[in-house]
């Protein structure tokens, strides 16, 4: 099942797009390239869960699977502080056309 997915963080504003595909059978998200979402992947039948940790930065978020709302935050442990921006936002059910 393909879903569309529009965040911002509270530090930039930037509105990020992403579209997932929900891949149930193996738990977990893949993107629309058909590749895995790095991360560890909880799917329930409430909610879809991703935490992500690359060197100094961990991304965690959850898709509440009935009201389509996006949470998280993405921290980035730095020398001599850490920055933490919380993510919202929201998803929907879509499907992938082509454009040509």
């Amino acid at each position: 099942m393909p879903i569309k997915c529009e965040y911002q963080n509270d530090i930039s504003n930037k509105k990020e797009e992403r579209v997932y595909i929900v891949n149930e059978n193996d738990n977990a998200l893949y993107n629309v390239y058909n590749r895995k979402v790095n991360g560890e992947h909880t799917i329930t039948d409430k909610t879809i869960s991703v935490s992500y940790k690359k060197d100094s930065t961990i991304m965690k978020y959850t898709i509440d699977r009935y009201t389509g709302k996006f949470e998280g935050e993405i921290i980035i442990q730095q020398t001599p502080s850490t920055v933490k921006a919380k993510l919202t936002g929201s998803c929907e059910k879509t499907n992938l056309k082509r454009k040509f």
